[in-house]
């Protein structure tokens, strides 16, 4: 995994002074590692690099358990779990990397997705499915979005994050055309995305439509 540490100068003094325990390190490093598959050695990577920040190492990895099969939200478990270590920035900083990552590969490669029609909508579900004062939370590219039934029979689409912290509001409370973020009870009109008791704050608004029994919404 990257450049063998047990090479370096610290880990031959090591080897020399504290033998036995050095030597763990170095069967763990030369024996277990080779034995997993390639896709766990590359995400096993994403962790250290995002406790030991290298973007360029981390970009290694990301091409490599993208090629041993990984999944977007693999790759996203991997750096997450190097937060205990490595704490809030790291994890962060990682995430961007990878996020700059993908958006050269994206470049690389026609954009439009599987459902999304030439303007730029996507289908976002059954109308049917929906009911009304009950959020639900789709994802479409990206983007997590909160679907929300009108009662005159229409849909409003936001962004499932509050613009505050962060909060997931397709698990908030909804009454009427009000939805409270669960975390810190900021309130939002669905209709407009106008924060109630926070004037000039907005929840991100998606177009959104009907046709026939399917919930089209445009996320660019």
């Amino acid at each position: 995994m990257g450049d063998k540490p047990f090479h370096r100068r610290g880990m031959r003094f090591l080897l020399e002074v504290r033998n036995w325990e050095a030597s763990q390190i170095v069967a763990l490093e030369s024996y277990a590692c080779p034995h997993l598959d390639k896709k766990s050695r590359a995400l096993i990577d994403l962790v250290l690099n995002t406790v030991r920040p290298s973007e360029q190492r981390l970009r290694r990895a990301l091409d490599k358990a993208t090629a041993g099969g990984a999944k977007r939200d693999e790759i996203i478990d991997a750096i997450l779990a190097a937060h205990p270590i490595s704490g809030t920035e790291s994890v962060v900083q990682a995430t961007e990397w990878m996020l700059d990552w993908e958006a050269e590969r994206n470049a690389r490669k026609p954009s439009k997705r599987a459902d999304e029609r030439e303007d730029g909508f996507c289908c976002a579900g059954k109308l049917s499915e929906l009911v009304e004062g009950r959020p639900k939370t789709v994802r479409l590219g990206d983007r997590s979005v909160v679907i929300l039934k009108l009662a005159d029979g229409g849909v409003s689409a936001l962004s499932n994050i509050c613009p505050h912290s962060g909060g997931p509001l397709g698990q908030g409370r909804l009454e009427g055309n009000i939805l409270t973020c669960p975390w810190h009870d900021w309130r939002f009109e669905i209709t407009s995305g106008e924060c109630i008791n926070r004037p000039g704050k907005h929840a991100q608004r998606f177009p959104s439509k009907i046709e026939g029994d399917e919930v089209w919404v445009k996320i660019k």
